[in-house]
């Protein structure tokens, strides 16, 4: 495809927004799901808009591009996110915001410690 066709097609769905280049990625926003994705130019030649647009309304999974994530406070490309960043933000998508019992356990003990003794736990 060709990459003004391409900047076209983004302009003209009601879905998408054209964030802009960065590097040598263009950007481009999908306003239902507020994902961000970055397209290398040899995807955009490479792919026809129907792939490429099915991707950005996730109708199939982005092999042919990267993903961008405010989590860490700032616009960064998960490609260089180790697993644990990238386990957490499935964790927000999911909204599994639960401690895990041994967490609360402690809790518990560490009120009960103190309620008897009046001090901390560990002090």
């Amino acid at each position: 495809m060709d990459p003004r066709e391409f900047y076209q097609n983004v302009h003209e769905h009601e879905d998408l927004e054209w964030v802009g280049v960065s590097g040598e990625e263009v950007i481009v926003k999908n306003k239902q799901t507020a994902h961000r994705f970055a397209f290398e130019p040899p995807a955009i030649r490479e792919n026809p808009w129907s792939e490429l647009l099915d991707v950005l309304l996730g109708k199939r999974l982005p092999n042919v591009m990267g993903h961008y994530s405010r989590i860490v406070g700032y616009y960064a490309n998960l490609r260089n996110w180790n697993r644990s960043k990238i386990a957490e933000l499935n964790d927000r998508h999911k909204g599994n915001y639960v401690l895990p019992e041994r967490v609360h356990v402690k809790a518990r003990e560490a009120q009960k410690e103190l309620a008897q003794t009046g001090q901390p736990v560990g002090v």
